[in-house]
């Protein structure tokens, strides 16, 4: 920025850039002032400045100070990871309604501080069916490849409750929920009160083909968040006459500092469809 032939500091911060504007334009207006009145030149300062004294000049920095900290904040902190997911760009606009209609976000803070950020998405047979078809329309999957990931996926999900979970720390600590050591553990409460553990906790790596997946979708994932793959074990009910239970479905994320609970009211959305369900909702 150029006031009078001056180069002013490259920043983005209107606060920055508002206090420079202002003591160039303070200076300008003095030396004009002394210019048209034939004077000598005096030291420049800013209207009213003389009445603020040692004291005063120190308070005005230290408000200055407290401006720009509050205004001037990194991309980083400008972000709001607690609803990745709802910002998703998914195509076509069915996706993006399902995923509207079937994730869950939660948040646990403590003391007015951010403990941890959970979005989780149940992965069902229209989510696995739209995962397909995005192979199918970029990668140009054969047919014939296609047809076995349909049977896998179809095997996958009579078999266990599977679900993608971002979750992101207060203070971009690790959770690594895969590890043994892990201060956080994840737990399914099912349509019959059960309290299920995980068969399955895989770690989506950058690398790998769901992580693109989702990143395509979803551009604001960055380094502070973890996404995993979550399976349960699971009866099928479609397969054995069961009727489906009155109870939501929960999945919890537990640790020492609270608990996230995320619920599904309708467990037909975890099942094969087809079978009604007690609790329609």
């Amino acid at each position: 920025m150029k006031i009078n032939g001056d180069t002013g500091p490259d920043t983005k911060c209107p606060v920055l850039r508002n206090r420079f504007i202002l003591t160039r334009s303070c200076t300008s207006i003095q030396g004009r002032m002394t210019r048209e009145s034939g004077k000598k030149p005096t030291r420049s300062r800013c209207p009213g400045s003389a009445s603020l004294g040692w004291g005063g000049w120190t308070r005005l920095v230290l408000v200055l100070v407290a401006a720009s900290l509050t205004s001037c904040t990194t991309a980083q902190e400008r972000e709001d990871p607690a609803s990745i997911w709802s910002q998703g760009k998914f195509q076509p606009s069915e996706i993006a309604e399902h995923i509207h209609a079937t994730r869950r976000s939660g948040a646990l803070y403590r003391d007015f501080r951010t403990v941890l950020l959970a979005e989780v998405i149940f992965q069902d047979e229209k989510h696995r069916e739209w995962f397909r078809y995005m192979l199918k329309e970029r990668y140009q999957v054969a047919p014939e490849e296609l047809a076995a990931m349909a049977r896998m996926d179809t095997e996958t999900f009579e078999n266990k409750f599977e679900f993608l979970v971002l979750v992101t720390p207060g203070r971009h600590e690790k959770i690594r929920l895969n590890q043994p050591g892990s201060l956080w553990k994840i737990m399914l409460k099912d349509d019959d009160g059960h309290l299920l553990s995980p068969v399955l906790v895989e770690k989506i790596n950058p690398d790998q083909m769901t992580y693109h997946y989702l990143e395509q979708h979803y551009p604001q994932l960055n380094r502070w968040q973890e996404v995993y793959r979550v399976g349960f074990p699971k009866l099928e009910k479609t397969r054995v006459s069961t009727p489906l239970g009155a109870q939501p479905f929960q999945l919890l994320l537990t640790g020492v500092e609270g608990t996230v609970t995320l619920q599904w009211n309708d467990p037909a959305l975890f099942y094969l469809q087809g079978v009604p369900s007690s609790n329609p909702r």
